[in-house]
Parts: structure tokens; C-alpha cells; sequence
């Protein structure tokens, strides 16, 4: 393919707009949680420049290796937490007064700019797995965590909706716990 989706055609060093497109393998360094060094594996699309070699990675690639090391970890994705909370039709500042966490803790992980800690996805998840997916049947806290709405809609939903059991037809995602995401590498 000569233009790879959404991107510019042309090559940043010699000004070519003859790009050759594939995907690729690529090695993606971290450390982990006690600060050993560890390799990702990302697939992502790689441009070469016709006119003279040159390698081009559009953004993509770096979103599909930031998803490579959050998996490795064993922690939600960017877009997870994004489609969940979507699913929930929750804003940013209601899931985050839904969960407890900060607002800006929740667009920093959904943006990829870091990356939550074990506990927190583990909540995260708790969250999201909640199997009556509405908002209003969402503004109970999960257990360990005691719910504080911080603005007056959260509170109004939280008082309004405390005891419902309305529950939708539709099968929210399910997220696996950290354990079972464990059990599943470990038998891979």
C-alpha cells in the first residue's frame, strides 16, 4: 500500500511522496513494576521512503506500543478504559468521581500518558465490570473503596440511585481481573 491511513505521503528527510507501507514487529523496552528490564513485542506500520530508505512510524505505532506494554503488564489499555467508560456513558469527571481517582489520573492513563498501578486497574476493572452498565446503576462504590460524589449531579445520581436493580439486556464487556490475567499468560 502506498499511503498508510491518515497519514501525510511524503518522506521527512527527502521530501518523497513514495512511501512503501507494512506492518512490522518492533522490540519495545520497559521495566516493569520492580524496575527490571523487559522487551514488548508491538505490530506496527512502518513507512520506507522509495527515493532514499528512510524509516517513518506514524503515531499509531507508538499508541500500538504503548498497548504492548500496558498487556505485558497485565493492565488495561488506553482504549479499554476509554471504551468501557464510554460504555458506561460516563464522562471523564464522573468516572472519576465514580472510582475515586482524580481527574487527572483518568485522562492521564487514557491519553497513555502513564500508565495505573496494579491496584488501581484493579479497581478500574471492578468498576467496569459492573454488570448493570448505566450510569445511574454505576454510582455505587465498589467494595474497598468508599464513594465521596464530588459535584451536586454525582451526589443527586448517587442519592437517587442507591438500592435501584435496574439492569440492561445488553452484555457489557467483562474485563479480566488481574489474577485471571495472570492464570491466562502463565498457561499461555
Amino acid at each position: 500500500m502506498n499511503v498508510h491511513e491518515g497519514q501525510s505521503n511524503a518522506c521527512g528527510e527527502c521530501g518523497s511522496r513514495d512511501l512503501r507501507w507494512e506492518r512490522t514487529d518492533t522490540e519495545v523496552p520497559f521495566r516493569d513494576r520492580v524496575g527490571n528490564r523487559q522487551v514488548a513485542i508491538a505490530n506496527v506500520p512502518k513507512g520506507t521512503c522509495i527515493g532514499c530508505g528512510a524509516i517513518v512510524f506514524p503515531h499509531e505505532a507508538l499508541v500500538l506500543q504503548h498497548e504492548a506494554v500496558c498487556r505485558s503488564l497485565g493492565v488495561l489499555t488506553p482504549r479499554e478504559i476509554v471504551g468501557g467508560r464510554k460504555r458506561l456513558a460516563l464522562s471523564q469527571e464522573q468516572f472519576a468521581d465514580l472510582t475515586s481517582f482524580g481527574v487527572a489520573s483518568i485522562r492521564r492513563w487514557e491519553r497513555g500518558a502513564s500508565i495505573q498501578s496494579n491496584s488501581s486497574d484493579q479497581h478500574l476493572r471492578t468498576v467496569l465490570n459492573r454488570q448493570d452498565a448505566g450510569p445511574a446503576a454505576q454510582a455505587t462504590p465498589s467494595e474497598g473503596f468508599r464513594f465521596k460524589p464530588r459535584s451536586a449531579a454525582m451526589r443527586k445520581l448517587f442519592e437517587s440511585q442507591r438500592g435501584s436493580t435496574q439492569h440492561t439486556n445488553n452484555a457489557p464487556t467483562k474485563f479480566p481481573s488481574f489474577q485471571e490475567h495472570l492464570q491466562v499468560q502463565e498457561h499461555s
